[in-house]
């Protein structure tokens, strides 16, 4: 069988990699007596895979994993031990049995919506009339930079195709965005706001939800 959880990464777990993540679910699986499946050859491995990898630094109230389990265990039993084996700052927060569960779950992202905040400087000048200016764009071209063969390299991308939705959230003081997310295109909170906001040079970001494009239109993975 295969559960797919919802869990969330904040405080101090923000801090650490998706490697480190990864590291830290295996142990507390373990820890947890959880009757995993492993994949065959000399050196087994659990047999599970995560959505999109979150940026060092980010909180997040919606990562998610699907694990693959020998035999047959609830999902309230999955929660609760495994949330009894992991540190503080994660927690899984729902888990189902999932059917006809996907090659790996990357391959069914499509977007994210994410919340920014602004703790140290507050609300941008003309919060909404920029929004307003953003999204009357038809297109919208940034610097992508990436290291490649030790060398860094310069790309121009066009990045208002992957921006569906922003907002500013007046009693949150936040800045909502849905963002495309996947193979067919990904684009970051962080190459957004300095198009928008250049001014404003400590967001705090945290990720809302992850989405899959279905039949029914778009749902969260869970």
């Amino acid at each position: 069988m295969i559960i797919r959880a919802k869990f969330e990464k904040k405080a101090d777990m923000r801090y650490i990699g998706h490697l480190d993540l990864m590291r830290t679910m295996q142990r507390a699986i373990r820890r947890a007596n959880l009757p995993i499946a492993y994949s065959q050859g000399y050196n087994p491995q659990q047999k599970m895979n995560f959505a999109m990898a979150l940026a060092l630094g980010m909180e997040s109230e919606a990562e998610y994993m699907e694990v693959e389990m020998a035999e047959e265990v609830s999902r309230t039993s999955f929660m609760k031990q495994l949330n009894e084996a992991l540190p503080a700052g994660i927690q899984i927060l729902h888990a189902e049995k999932i059917e006809d569960a996907p090659k790996s779950l990357m391959s069914i992202v499509a977007w994210s919506r994410y919340a920014v905040a602004f703790p140290d400087e507050g609300k941008p000048a003309d919060a909404e009339t920029r929004i307003e200016a953003f999204l009357a764009e038809k297109e919208i071209w940034t610097t992508r930079r990436r290291k490649k063969k030790k060398q860094m390299v310069s790309k121009q991308v066009e990045i208002r195709q992957w921006v569906d939705t922003i907002e500013w959230v007046e009693d949150s003081q936040e800045l909502v965005m849905m963002l495309k997310t996947g193979s067919n295109g990904n684009l970051k909170p962080e190459e957004v706001l300095p198009v928008l906001y250049p001014e404003m040079t400590m967001p705090n970001i945290r990720r809302l939800e992850i989405y899959c494009d279905t039949k029914q239109g778009r749902k969260p993975l869970l």
